[in-house]
């Protein structure tokens, strides 16, 4: 549509300036007010699109972890250079993922076949950031009890991960059950007990690593301090996925905003997406509305640096 709209911009300049030679000057400046002009209708068009479509489709399409499972499988096979994006056997650098908030592993066995050995990428290590000490022994297990030995590239880092470096006390909910969705940095909850913080730049500041495809994160109301510690290391992620949901709330979650995120993230190269059911919905400005930061419930995001191939992949509204 923008194609269409810039071709017919610039046929109707060019019959008003066709017959005058001198006219070159202004007849770029029209052109460009003109294109100017339809970029911003197309825009607040795409917005108010975008509102519509959240308010009406909101729990179906965006309230549930639901459309983050399809976006795992959909995509599986479709990542772009999941080994990386060129050979680094000179320098012996490390691809990476980034798994933070493990919980019991779940991911492992996607990230296995999907970024590890199971496609090929014997350069690639799986860092898996976890606090709490029933899903830690779930995914020891995991690791040293799989028959193949496929978990080998598997890193398992006993912390919780947040913008600072220290102690912090770990709350869940009842009973700390193995896979608890409630453990968090969250003095809500009932059951406590000290753990390590880190943050993901203080981790990886001297480690030798190249490239991280994909970092995710799922700290139950915590995932924009894990952002805002990444600070360095966004320089070589090139996709994150995160929570964005209720939880983000003051009192219960670090209290950040979801606008405050999206803005760090674009400073550093970053576009933004909700992750819905049918489409993603664009994020960072002109397309940004309050609406998206007090409409929540148990939400995913997809950040991709701005090259990435995805922004092509992805269904989007408009």
């Amino acid at each position: 549509m923008l194609k269409i709209i810039i071709i017919y911009n610039l046929l109707i300049i060019l019959t008003i300036y066709a017959k005058n030679e001198n006219h070159y000057e202004k007849f770029f400046q029209t052109f460009e007010k003109m294109n100017q002009k339809s970029i911003s209708l197309l825009d607040d068009i795409c917005n108010k699109k975008q509102i519509q479509y959240y308010n009406d489709y909101f729990r179906e399409d965006f309230g549930t972890d639901g459309p983050l499972s399809l976006f795992w499988k959909k995509y599986a096979d479709y990542w772009p250079n999941p080994c990386g994006s060129d050979d680094d056997t000179k320098t012996k650098k490390m691809v990476a993922i980034v798994d933070v908030g493990a919980n019991e592993g779940q991911e492992m066995d996607y990230w296995y076949h999907t970024f590890g050995d199971g496609k090929g990428c014997n350069r690639t290590k799986v860092f898996l950031f976890e606090p709490n000490p029933v899903n830690i022994k779930l995914i020891k297990e995991k690791i040293t009890k799989n028959a193949n030995n496929k978990y080998s590239n598997f890193v398992l880092v006993e912390s919780a991960v947040s913008n600072f470096t220290g102690k912090a006390t770990f709350h869940t909910k009842h009973e700390n059950n193995p896979g608890n969705q409630y453990g968090a940095l969250n003095p809500k909850y009932e059951e406590t007990f000290k753990v390590d913080v880190i943050s993901i730049d203080e981790y990886f500041k001297n480690k030798r690593i190249k490239e991280i495809p994909l970092m995710k994160i799922d700290t139950e109301g915590f995932d924009a301090p894990v952002l805002f510690g990444s600070n360095q290391t966004l320089n070589i992620i090139q996709a994150i996925v995160f929570e964005c949901h209720v939880l983000w709330k003051k009192g219960v979650g670090s209290g950040d905003t979801l606008q405050s995120a999206v803005e760090f993230l674009y400073d550093h190269g970053f576009l933004t997406y909700q992750i819905g059911r049918k489409y993603f919905l664009k994020l960072n400005k002109p397309y940004w509305n309050d609406l998206y930061n007090t409409k929540r419930q148990w939400s995913n995001c997809l950040a991709l640096k701005k090259d990435h191939i995805f922004h092509l992949k992805l269904s989007k509204l408009c």
